[in-house]
């Protein structure tokens, strides 16, 4: 669970130059840690009697205690990192596209009744990029202006990328849902965060082969997730929108956001420079707690796994080799013992290998 105290800053040189300092606070968060689901736990045990949970708990005492505090610590010079961007169609493919389509394959798997409002709300955004479509670019819809042109251009892209994907037969039946239902979600949302909710599921209908790709996607997503947790403690019901005024600025791309469609947001507004190094601070000590990044980037390769990737595997194995990691052990038997589990879940540790081996962290 992450942090929603704002904890004590420190200077960002401080935080990427002293490991000694990492490795205090990554004790310090694991302390608390103790006390929150361990502690507790243990207590409501022996007053319920059940020895299951209580064995569970002592087990994850001498988990956060013992040594699998991760002994790595974040690369300065590589926190501008990101995955590279995804080509969508051409406006004028994208013009030629029926996105009712969507709409209306989502209809044939979710049954009406309970998602009435999903339904609409897709149905919706479909119908009214669709229309946009239709209208001669040279006589555009008065009502529309310069941005919204942007807007509802860079919308239907990513419905048409989205619908190419979707409707080929490519991806599971299973992800289909999922992402049809997220989009649906999505477009439930006010007009200037579509593009944003359709984009995030677009990204994710595109998890593919490419390891060094869906890594950089996971670590960003992270970090996105961070300031918005911190953004909705004072601003929850426009986070999407404070989250595009910090892409719009320097830190955009310092910290390595998704800033391909921030430009469109009519209600952000770019970060004022005197607000630039608090956000900076506040995320660089969220930021430094290494083993939630790590269990966040391993929950994350697990979720998108179907049901294994092998990629991601291939990767982390040559990651153990080139780190020399195995010592007299065979690399197969080295990542079976501590970069994936019993059920072929990849642990915090081999995600820590391989964002050493990308950079983001230096051991």
């Amino acid at each position: 669970m992450l942090q929603t105290a704002v904890p004590t800053l420190r200077q960002p040189a401080d935080f990427v130059s002293g490991t000694f300092q990492n490795a205090l606070n990554a004790r310090i968060d694991n302390l608390c840690d103790l006390v929150t689901e361990v502690a507790i736990p243990i207590i409501l045990c022996a007053i319920l009697s059940v020895p299951a949970l209580a064995l569970w708990s002592i087990s994850k005492a001498i988990t956060l205690l013992t040594g699998n505090t991760p002994n790595s610590h974040i690369s300065s010079s590589a926190l501008g990192l990101k995955p590279d961007l995804i080509d969508l169609p051409t406006v004028e493919v994208a013009r030629s596209v029926d996105f009712r389509e969507l709409s209306n394959r989502f209809n044939e798997r979710f049954p009406a009744d309970d998602y009435a409002a999903d339904c609409g709300a897709l149905q919706h955004m479909c119908q009214d990029t669709y229309d946009w479509a239709q209208t001669d670019p040279e006589t555009p819809r008065f009502s529309d202006t310069a941005r919204d042109q942007l807007f509802y251009a860079q919308l239907a892209c990513e419905l048409a990328g989205l619908e190419q994907k979707l409707l080929t037969g490519t991806l599971p039946e299973d992800k289909v849902r999922g992402l049809l239902l997220r989009l649906a979600q999505g477009a439930g949302r006010c007009r200037p965060t579509w593009v944003e909710e359709t984009h995030k599921v677009f990204l994710a209908a595109h998890v593919g082969d490419a390891a060094v790709q869906n890594l950089l996607s996971y670590v960003q997503t992270y970090k996105e997730q961070i300031l918005l947790q911190r953004i909705q403690i004072t601003d929850d019901a426009h986070h999407w929108h404070r989250l595009n005024d910090i892409r719009l600025s320097p830190l955009g791309d310092e910290l390595g956001l998704d800033t391909s469609t921030c430009h469109l947001d009519i209600h952000a507004r770019e970060l004022g420079s005197h607000e630039v190094p608090r956000v900076r601070q506040q995320f660089m000590a969220d930021y430094s707690n290494i083993l939630r990044l790590l269990e966040s980037i391993a929950n994350s390769v697990n979720a998108n796994a179907d049901p294994f990737d092998q990629n991601i595997h291939t990767f982390v194995s040559n990651a153990v080799r080139n780190q020399g990691l195995h010592g007299e052990q065979s690399v197969e038997d080295f990542v079976a013992d501590h970069c994936y589990d019993d059920e072929y879940q990849m642990t915090p540790q081999g995600a820590e290998i391989a964002l050493v081996e990308l950079g983001i962290l230096v051991s």
